[in-house]
């Protein structure tokens, strides 16, 4: 399997190779000015991909028309996964909108290299993987060789264009300069142009390069690429019969042992859990979920590497089989455990990470084992490769943030506990409107909490004019926020920024505010 590109990988001509030094020039030059300095990389991702798009596109239609359609679908569903963190602003969206964006450059690489996704074997696919940041880093450095410097130099457009650009720059920094100083949304606006050529310009011109180097790798490889025939048979890892059975004993030993410890459990429940001397059901759920869904992907790995390497596929079939039932077994334990603690002590974004994971394991267990059967594992990675994208944006859009706040809510009311509104509040702005509604139903010190942690979060003890965000940090979920916060902030208690609460509350946890109420000063958190 080959992973590290050579210059024979390439058909570069001297038109490509100006062409598309000046395409990741561009792009780079463009990232600069959009992510430097941002709070929310929703807008600058989105405009980032989707101009890097069109410049893979213009390649592809003039360097490669046989496979412009797939160019185009992929990138279509790169800039949609970024678009999402136009709408979310949550630690899971920041996580995983990226990475389908990196899944879908890895795919069309792999595809421009003959090897089609639905013909993919998991280790052809690591090998996609591993492929992507190499030719993004090493790309450039192929083509520079290609470049024609002298004729460029000798065309009788270079220095006329030249001489445009150094007379029209200093006029658009003095003009836009005076266009700030008179509106401030516009400085907003034209303030990271302003920043390019200020104390910040050796920053912007190393994001500039480091951008522009990636981005221009990877138009290379998307737009030059040939096919190599090797890779229908490329050579894998072979592990000895002898050397599979031991494996695969020992582990099927080990889970049997703890299938075994745990089937008391599975059947008993609640009352089993509870009646089990030293056990508590916070113990119980607690320890352990994460750590059996981590089993359960290693394993999982684990076999398609055997399954891929081994000599002897007949006899490494039974003991596989045998594995993915104890698979089975311990990912409902690992359920069980999630859905006892969610009832007890509310749910969380890492459990319902975690919970999606599972979902999305169980699935690639079930193709896995008709993989088994069948003897052909290129079912695997296609499967595996779809249901991701399709459960990472059903969860997004799904709003994971107010099914959490929803659930926790109700599970306070339920159980009659405090709701726990300092998690809450760490999940980001989209829990502003839904905890909101519930307001009035909240302790004190609660509405304390909020407002003042609000009041720091939004700026609202600043003017106006101090408010307004970099256009680059638009984000909907934070606009929605902030109008909730503002339509309800004659309903807050009246905050006094004390200089002694700051020394005396911890600044995180209240953001240094006293709450007043019927005449008397109250620190946050006292119920």
């Amino acid at each position: 399997m080959k992973i590290f590109p050579t210059v024979d990988d390439f058909e570069i001509s001297p038109q490509f190779a100006q062409r598309t030094l000046l395409y990741g020039i561009g792009v780079g030059v463009l990232g600069s000015f959009l992510f430097l300095d941002i709070e929310r990389p929703g807008l600058a991702m989105t405009l980032w991909l989707s101009a890097f798009a069109l410049a893979a596109t213009s390649l592809a239609t003039r360097f490669r028309p046989d496979r412009i359609w797939l160019i185009v679908l992929w990138s279509a569903i790169a800039i949609l996964a970024a678009a999402v963190l136009l709408v979310r602003l949550n630690t899971l969206a920041l996580l995983t909108m990226p990475a389908m964006a990196l899944l879908a450059a890895v795919v069309v690489i792999m595809e421009l290299r003959g090897q089609r996704l639905g013909e993919t074997r998991p280790f052809q696919f690591l090998g996609a993987c591993l492929r992507l940041p190499l030719q993004a880093l090493t790309g450039c450095m192929l083509m520079l060789g290609k470049v024609d410097i002298r004729s460029n130099i000798n065309d009788p457009k270079f220095f006329p264009v030249l001489r445009g650009l150094v007379i029209a720059l200093p006029l658009i920094l003095i003009i836009g300069s005076l266009f700030s100083s008179a509106d401030a949304r516009f400085e907003s606006l034209f303030g990271c142009v302003m920043q390019f050529f200020g104390p910040d310009m050796p920053e912007h011109i190393l994001i500039s390069f480091c951008v522009g180097w990636l981005a221009t790798g990877l138009l290379v490889t998307i737009s030059c690429v040939r096919k190599h025939e090797d890779l229908e048979n490329a050579p894998g890892l072979k592990i000895g019969e002898i050397e599979t059975r031991i494996v695969m004993l020992s582990l099927l030993a080990l889970f049997l042992l703890f299938v075994v410890v745990q089937l008391p459990y599975l059947f008993g429940g609640r009352e089993t859990i509870e009646s089990t001397p030293g056990l508590t059901l916070a113990t119980y759920a607690r320890r352990g979920f994460f750590e059996l869904v981590s089993v359960t992907a290693i394993t999982l790995v684990l076999l398609i590497i055997l399954n891929s390497s081994t000599s002897n596929a007949k006899r490494f079939q039974p003991f596989a089989f045998a594995l993915l039932t104890c698979l089975f077994i311990i990912m409902i334990s690992a359920g069980q455990r999630l859905t006892l603690y969610m009832d007890s002590f509310g749910l969380t974004l890492a459990r319902l990470a975690a919970a999606a994971f599972m979902t999305w394991l169980a699935l690639c267990l079930i193709v896995f084992g008709t993989c088994l059967r069948t003897g052909n594992d290129s079912r695997l990675v296609p499967v595996a490769v779809y249901s991701a994208i399709s459960l990472v944006f059903a969860l997004s859009l799904a709003n994971p943030v107010r099914l959490i706040t929803n659930y926790n809510i109700e599970t306070a009311r339920q159980n009659d506990t405090a709701l726990d509104v300092e998690y809450l509040l760490s999940l980001g702005v989209e829990v502003v409107p839904r905890l909101l509604e519930e307001y009035d139903a909240l302790e004190f010190g609660q509405q304390c909490l909020l407002a003042g942690t609000w009041t720091d979060q939004f700026g609202l003890d600043e003017p106006e004019t101090a408010r307004l965000s970099d256009w680059r940090n638009w984000n909907l979920a934070y606009k929605r926020a902030l109008e909730s916060v503002e339509q309800h902030r004659d309903a807050f208690p009246i905050l006094i920024d004390h200089a002694v609460s700051r020394r005396m509350l911890p600044p995180m946890l209240y953001s240094g505010y006293l709450c007043q109420h019927s005449s008397a000063l109250f620190p946050l958190g006292i119920r």
